[in-house]
């Protein structure tokens, strides 16, 4: 999600950033709709359809799970299935314990295929009152509605499927980079609430980092990246393309999903956040361990750059043929206090569109050192303002935040050590 009218709404910005607020575009990239179908499944009932009420062509859905059953073993499972009884996900009740033993967790189900209708079974026999609830879905088409040139620096965009380039860097560098999809809860019997996608990495087996206003869409800060949007978030790692296929067609279905548990780290002024990552229940789930980009966290200087991302919510993308224009900026927020790093931002010219916004920027050895989080500056007319560059913020000013601010994390993050995937 690129930097969208909403957040900087609730911001300090320059004044050439503010005029944005009077434009069209540049608002967060919708990506589907969330719904609340407000299901509750009784054993052994053949099967209930899961209705996401959307009028778009709704390739994928995800679901919100609970089960209801006495503090008890169970023998059963839930079946998830389409209307031709092929079985898309089988989850078994243990999936649903908490860490007291009892069936009180919610969880969220990867990326199910919806074009031919969804259905839920809950078979068992077991006696008692027993029932699965339908909390909350998320609907998804193959491709983002929004197709504005915002942020390129050509008549077109100057980037390619990263499944069809020949280069060895960035491509090995695209293993870390994850489509993040989540957006706003809609209420029981609400209409539909949007979903938005953003971009991010791992920077451990367990940590994705991306955009923090990527957690929301209004104007408070306080309900950006709540336990609520985190619950919501997934990201996949495998939203990527087959060699030769159209742009228009959907990702190919080998997907590598994880789940947001967590918020670990969170900086307005950096416009950073940090999620802990775990294993989803249902199909899409990744196999094995994520792979962590490799951190160059010395400060930023000129050089040749290079960004994956999701544009327009696309598969994998990379921008290169770029550099850093700029390898000091003050933060999107305004003039810092002296004691704050005064210039954590740096500008490229690599293009990038909504949906970009947490891109990791990589330099030519295949290092992180930055995230894309903002486009081109514009006038009142909504035109771009000279130079046509787009901004980042740097690993150097977000390490060294985490090192002041969240210094568990911090160590978790060295002591990871990111050369070995070099």
């Amino acid at each position: 999600m690129h930097l969208v009218i909403a957040t900087i709404a609730l911001l300090t910005v320059f004044a050439s950033q503010a005029l944005a607020l009077t434009c069209g575009v540049g608002e967060k990239t919708e990506f589907g709709a969330s719904f609340n179908p407000v299901l509750k499944i009784k054993p052994n009932t053949g099967g209930t359809r899961v209705d996401h009420g959307q009028s778009f062509t709704v390739q994928s859905v995800r679901l919100q799970l609970s089960l209801r059953a006495p503090d008890k073993p169970i023998d059963g499972f839930v079946v998830i299935r389409d209307k031709y009884f092929r079985v898309l996900a089988t989850i078994t009740p243990a999936d649903f314990k908490g860490d007291s033993g009892g069936y009180g967790v919610s969880r969220w189900t990867g990326r199910l295929p919806a074009l031919h209708e969804i259905y839920l079974e809950l078979a068992t026999n077991e006696p008692g009152d027993i029932h699965l609830e339908v909390n909350r879905g998320t609907a998804t088409p193959s491709a983002s509605a929004e197709t504005r040139l915002f942020s390129v620096i050509g008549a077109q965009p100057a980037w390619a499927r990263l499944s069809e380039i020949h280069e060895v860097g960035p491509r090995r560098a695209g293993y870390a980079v994850g489509m993040l999809l989540t957006g706003e809860t809609a209420a029981p019997g609400a209409p539909a609430s949007p979903t938005w996608c953003c971009s991010g990495a791992m920077i451990t087996s367990s940590l994705f980092l991306t955009n923090w206003h990527c957690g929301g869409s209004g104007g408070i800060e306080a309900d950006y990246w709540t336990q609520a949007v985190c619950n919501q978030a997934i990201i996949d790692l495998g939203w990527n393309a087959a060699v030769g296929t159209d742009p228009q067609d959907a990702p190919i279905g080998l997907s590598q999903q994880v789940g947001c548990q967590h918020v670990v780290a969170k900086d307005r002024r950096l416009d950073y956040a940090i999620l802990r990552v775990g294993a989803i229940i249902g199909p899409g789930g990744i196999s094995g361990t994520p792979i962590p980009a490799t951190i160059n966290a010395a400060p930023v200087s000129e050089g040749d750059v290079y960004v994956v991302h999701h544009a327009q919510c696309q598969p994998k993308l990379v921008s290169k043929n770029c550099r850093i224009q700029n390898a000091a900026l003050p933060a999107w927020t305004g003039p810092d206090a002296p004691a704050l790093n005064a210039t954590p931002n740096f500008s490229h010219n690599c293009d990038t569109e909504p949906g970009s916004s947490g891109g990791p920027v990589f330099n030519t050895s295949r290092e992180l050192i930055g995230i894309h989080h903002a486009g081109f500056d514009r006038d009142a007319d909504c035109k771009p303002i000279d130079p046509r560059v787009n901004k980042a913020i740097g690993m150097n000013a977000i390490m060294q935040h985490l090192e002041k601010q969240y210094p568990s994390i911090r160590r978790e993050i060295k002591a990871r050590g990111f050369n070995e995937f070099r």
